[in-house]
């Protein structure tokens, strides 16, 4: 796992290093194609901001500080540094390394209803 680094540009940037580029990831994380639901939140993240129930369904992993780790994500995804596509892999990286989904009472196969907003 990656560590959740302290909240500063110098700490964002060395994190962004040790990510592979999305040319490199596994391919649930492929950009535009990726299948881990960790996509499908940042996508909705970085267009609509990150509404509650989904924050709510992120259960950090053991040692992970939950708002230190949410707050290095919104600085990689307000970050010039990077291709909007490198953004979005990496990021989605990081939450697999960071967090898992529980959604109570609703089954994994249909979480993304959770990450779909209503018309």
């Amino acid at each position: 796992m990656i560590p959740v680094p302290e909240f500063n540009d110098k700490a964002i940037s060395l994190t962004l290093k040790s990510i592979p580029g999305f040319r490199e990831m596994p391919p649930e994380f492929e950009c535009h194609y990726g299948t881990s639901p960790f996509m499908k939140i940042v996508s909705t993240w970085f267009f609509s901001g990150l509404a509650p129930e989904i924050k709510d369904s992120l259960i950090p992993k053991e040692g992970v500080d939950k708002e230190a780790a949410l707050k290095v994500i919104r600085g990689v995804l307000g970050s010039w540094e990077l291709k909007h596509e490198d953004k979005e892999c990496k990021t989605a990286y990081l939450l697999d390394q960071w967090f898992t989904i529980q959604a109570p009472g609703v089954k994994i196969s249909r979480i993304k209803k959770l990450f779909t907003k209503s018309k």
